[in-house]
């Protein structure tokens, strides 16, 4: 019939079963940030003065990694996650291979959760409330997590993009809130990278209209045309 059949890659059981278990510990990670954020009045003080209201912080799912090299990856070996799956899943770092010494990936840091399209969680950016160099980290790559294929709210956006037809594509995770504020929610944002070509075709399944709200820098402009063109 003249119709191309690509190659369909078959995931094993056995990978299946370790996504399984590394969504369970970012789950656990996630409860155990949110439960902080309740707990320490400069990370609710710093989102107030950013005007992000409670009902936000429970949409967004927001929360707060404490200033502390064990204290996340000592909660998840309690709750059943093991090592390899606490560093798999990149909530901890394993620095010294020959000394096996891990430590948190995040550490007083404001938590913002990163879901794909199905609103699971696959990742964390955590914005820094002290003085580190990076004020933004991301979750290493992962089984779950591309950073090249995720754009951060797509869940929370996509009934609006599909409604609209329209999709706004802003910078950070502090504009998707202030967007949604405002009572805007079909927008996006891209996390820790450059606009990639499989965020495109992931807004081209429901989006006719891209709008970019982006940084005023002429690279992050020329990726983003760079990315539309292919």
């Amino acid at each position: 019939t003249g119709v191309k059949v690509e190659a369909i890659a078959a995931t094993s059981p056995g990978t299946q079963d370790k996504k399984a278990r590394l969504r369970s510990c970012l789950e656990t990670a996630a409860t155990l940030y949110q439960e902080r954020l309740r707990a320490t009045p400069t990370a609710q003080e710093y989102l107030r003065s950013r005007h992000v209201p409670e009902e936000q912080w429970e949409k967004f799912g927001l929360g707060f990694a404490p200033d502390s090299f064990s204290d996340t990856y000592q909660h998840l070996l309690k709750a059943g996650c093991s090592r390899q799956e606490i560093v798999d899943a990149s909530m901890a770092i394993q620095k010294d291979l020959s000394e096996g010494r891990v430590y948190d990936r995040f550490r007083n840091r404001l938590m913002f959760p990163i879901c794909d399209v199905q609103g699971r969680i696959v990742g964390f950016g955590g914005r820094t409330l002290g003085d580190d160099d990076a004020k933004y980290i991301n979750s290493g790559e992962t089984l779950l997590y591309n950073k090249s294929h995720i754009l951060f709210g797509y869940h929370h956006a996509r009934d609006a993009i599909r409604d609209t037809k329209t999709v706004i594509l802003v910078e950070g995770y502090f504009d998707v809130l202030a967007c949604h504020r405002v009572g805007v929610e079909n927008v996006v944002a891209v996390s820790g990278t450059a606009l990639t070509t499989d965020h495109v075709r992931l807004l081209k399944r429901t989006a006719e209209t891209v709008v970019l709200c982006l940084d005023e820098d002429r690279a992050g402009a020329e990726a983003a045309e760079r990315a539309f063109q292919l």
